[in-house]
């Protein structure tokens, strides 16, 4: 019971790092932008990207799971 107490202490503190960041990044985002930069105008889209690829393999395995399951 110490140990998942210690673990949930732990993720909820690194935790609180993460969320730190996500200001700082937008800032710096929108300073770039402002500046005439054009780094940060595909931000959204990357993050999309990277939140949709997993949830999309996970599918396709599902898929395929559920398509050879009366062949075992």
């Amino acid at each position: 019971m110490k140990k998942y107490l210690l673990f949930l202490i732990l993720f909820f503190v690194k935790l609180s790092f993460l969320m730190a960041q996500c200001p700082m990044c937008k800032q710096n985002v929108q300073a770039g932008i402002e500046s005439g930069g054009k780094v940060g105008l595909g931000l959204n889209s990357g993050i999309i990207y990277l939140l949709a690829v997993p949830y999309i393999i996970a599918s396709i395995f599902g898929y395929w799971y559920w398509k050879n399951r009366n062949k075992l």
